[in-house]
């Protein structure tokens, strides 16, 4: 990242819950350029946690910490249902914002967001965190080189088997597998994929989880390129497969934890096929022995390598591009709009 300005940002967090502390605090804590100023949830026993722990003032509500504080940008980590209003607010105020999955109900939402942000001068940044996966990167590397040619199949199969009966399993709070770990898979799918896709298929079911939120996800997609998605995102998994296939016209990649293998041919060398329209001969099915290459690695995440908030610093500091750009924030809000009309249609 850039270092034209050292000046430390100072930022303040409103929830602190799962995403608010095991996330958002535990990255910005330790980050050279951010000060962590002010802290919010409505329960007073994490308040008090949280201060003693990071040193800075905790408030009730954000309100209380706008008033009071107002730091340059303020973290939007409370439960799903609050983002979009905490987020008009931080941005009214005056302050940039960084803002957790999902972003707003809907993409009309999403969309006023934005423009709010436009009008106030001010970033809204979405925390779409998976794009820094090294996996990512080993996929955008693999699709570059050109070991698979043209890729025409993206496949997910990402998930476990756990029962929850917590506040994500609930519509009204927000909940369920689309708009959470789904929504963090599409934010890599849908630009791997080169143009915003149509859905064609969408199924969203409860199966074991205690409230009426989904917790299994299947989606079809396909681009004006061509290039189709599958995706199976659920929390009914009890036996994972490869959590990510590529299909290309000259091989496949899959990747199952830590593990990527791909399986390749080079077409300089292998002749051209001439089809054979009448009887096979011998009556055999044709098959021929291709050159195959195979490619195995570990994936592993270099300490030194771009995370999300060195991002948002670099933007903030120094006129950077965010990677997570608006553009691709409101084409994974309309996918995941469309996906809940197709699946009501269906019920």
């Amino acid at each position: 990242m850039s270092q034209e300005k050292a000046q430390q940002i100072t930022i303040g967090v409103v929830g602190l819950g799962r995403a608010g502390w095991d996330i958002h605090l535990a990255a910005l804590h330790p980050h050279s350029q951010f000060k962590v100023t002010g802290l919010v949830d409505p329960e007073a026993e994490r308040r008090s946690e949280a201060g003693i722990k990071f040193g800075a003032k905790a408030y009730a509500s954000l309100d209380d910490l706008l008033a009071s504080d107002k730091p340059d940008v303020v973290v939007v980590a409370s439960p799903s249902n609050f983002h979009y209003t905490e987020a008009k607010s931080v941005l009214n105020a005056g302050c940039h914002c960084v803002l957790e999955k999902p972003m707003a109900a809907n993409a009309m939402e999403a969309e006023d967001l934005f423009n709010l942000a436009d009008r106030q001068k001010k970033h809204l940044l979405v925390h779409h965190q998976m794009v820094f996966n090294p996996i990512m990167t080993h996929l955008r590397q693999v699709i570059e080189r050109g070991l698979l040619g043209p890729v025409f199949s993206i496949r997910v199969f990402s998930g476990l088997y756990a029962r929850r009966w917590d506040w994500q399993t609930l519509r009204k709070s927000g909940g369920g597998q689309l708009p959470n770990k789904c929504s963090h898979i599409l934010s890599v799918v849908l630009p791997l994929m080169g143009a915003m896709p149509e859905v064609l298929a969408a199924e969203l079911r409860n199966i074991k989880d205690a409230g009426d939120a989904e917790d299994h996800v299947e989606l079809f997609l396909r681009s004006s390129t061509g290039m189709t998605a599958n995706l199976v995102v659920s929390s009914a998994i009890a036996l994972p497969g490869p959590e990510w296939v590529l299909l290309g016209k000259y091989g496949s990649l899959t990747c199952e934890g830590e593990t990527m293998k791909v399986r390749f041919y080079d077409p300089t060398q292998v002749p051209d096929l001439k089809v054979i329209d009448a009887a096979a001969p011998g009556r055999q099915y044709l098959r021929e022995d291709l050159p195959w290459q195979t490619e195995e690695w570990a994936v592993v995440r270099d300490p030194e390598a771009e995370c999300f908030y060195d991002n948002v610093a670099d933007v903030l500091l120094n006129h950077a591009e965010p990677r997570f750009s608006r553009q691709n924030a409101l084409d994974l809000m309309r996918v995941m709009d469309r996906a809940r009309e197709l699946a009501s249609e269906v019920s």
